[in-house]
């Protein structure tokens, strides 16, 4: 039951990102640089969880109004870029990552024994 609440609440918030998604004709950035930018904006914010299912291509062509090739190219990038994964006649989904791990930016004079320590593990 809990899996399918979570499964329920991410298409739901698949549906807000792709209403809210605007795809501006005039824009000077083409229409696959806007989808792109677009849903990595919502991955980075966590508006789309890792897991989450995208649409799929001709509900998204539909959708938008915009060209298959269009948004073929968009997920291409995002899966280049490793935001999404994609699997053959299941879809695309938004990649899960390990945002836990931190990122330590270690400054050094000298490289001793115990600073190698740190700095390898």
């Amino acid at each position: 039951m809990l899996k399918y609440h979570s499964q329920r609440e991410n298409q739901i918030k698949l549906i807000i990102a792709m209403y809210r998604m605007k795809i501006i004709p005039d824009s000077p950035l083409t229409k696959v640089k806007q989808i792109v930018n677009a849903f990595i904006n919502d991955i980075d914010s966590n508006e789309l969880k890792g897991g989450s299912r995208l649409s799929s291509i001709n509900e998204f062509s539909k959708e938008k109004r915009v060209g298959r090739d269009t948004i073929e190219k968009a997920y291409k990038e995002l899966k280049r870029r490793g935001y999404i994964n994609a699997f053959r006649s299941q879809g695309y989904f938004v990649h899960e990552s390990d945002k836990s791990k931190l990122r330590v930016l270690l400054l050094f004079n000298k490289l001793s024994s115990f600073k190698k320590i740190i700095y390898y593990s």
